[in-house]
């Protein structure tokens, strides 16, 4: 602590005599990242899985990624990645070549609305996805869905519209929103703008799958992973 402010040292969290204070999250080199990958590399092995970047996002670092990835490989260790894909397309394309799967969230087709919703527009989003489509990339499309903000006619037809562009697209993925995240929220001191939002029902969510699938017959489309 310096200054009053919290530097991440994490000192504070170690001598808390209550656990009052707790430390979330912590500094890694990719060595040790792949170390504690690597605890798990014979569920891997017999499974034939691999571990996932996840987020926040990762791509803000595609370095580090790219280095956890290629050591990883030495190992005998495949993985993939979940991404916004809001991000410049360079960082993507420093672990294209080492990322044979993508996961990619879809999370408003109206660039207006959804910059309205995030505060971008999703017109680098959607780039970013015909881009890494354009490598031969396998994707995976994910669409939180989200009652009243994205589960409308009009914006389930243009995501399917979108997708059916795509040549390298394997799934279609719903998932359903939760208020999972209040916890985390709450650690960072954050509000969660969409705390009075309602999950939706497994009813809406089975009729907006099949509403996609009828659109696009040929194409996979899950509900938070499963097969409808």
């Amino acid at each position: 602590m310096a200054d009053g402010k919290c530097n991440g040292c994490g000192e504070c969290a170690k001598n808390c005599p209550t656990n009052a204070i707790s430390l979330y999250g912590k500094s890694m080199t990719a060595d040790e990242v792949v170390a504690e990958i690597a605890k798990d590399e014979l569920l891997y092995f017999h499974s034939g899985g691999g571990f996932t970047f996840s987020g926040g996002e990762a791509l803000t670092q595609p370095k580090f990624v790219a280095e956890v990835f290629k050591l990883a490989m030495q190992r005998g260790i495949s993985g993939t990645i979940e991404t916004s894909a809001c991000v410049p397309w360079e960082n993507i394309a420093a672990v294209v070549p080492l990322v044979p799967k993508f996961y990619v969230d879809i999370k408003h087709m109206d660039p207006v609305r959804h910059k309205e919703l995030t505060g971008l527009s999703n017109e680098i989003v959607l780039d970013n996805i015909r881009k890494i489509d354009g490598c031969g990339c396998d994707i995976t499309i994910r669409v939180p869905v989200i009652p009243t903000i994205n589960d409308g006619e009009d914006n389930i037809k243009a995501t399917a519209d979108f997708c059916r562009g795509l040549k390298n697209i394997s799934e279609l993925e719903l998932l359903a929103y939760h208020k999972l995240g209040m916890i985390t929220y709450r650690k960072l001191g954050r509000k969660m703008e969409l705390n009075h939002m309602e999950p939706p029902s497994k009813n809406d969510m089975l009729q907006i799958a099949r509403r996609l699938k009828l659109t696009l017959p040929s194409l996979s489309v899950k509900i938070n992973g499963g097969e409808i």
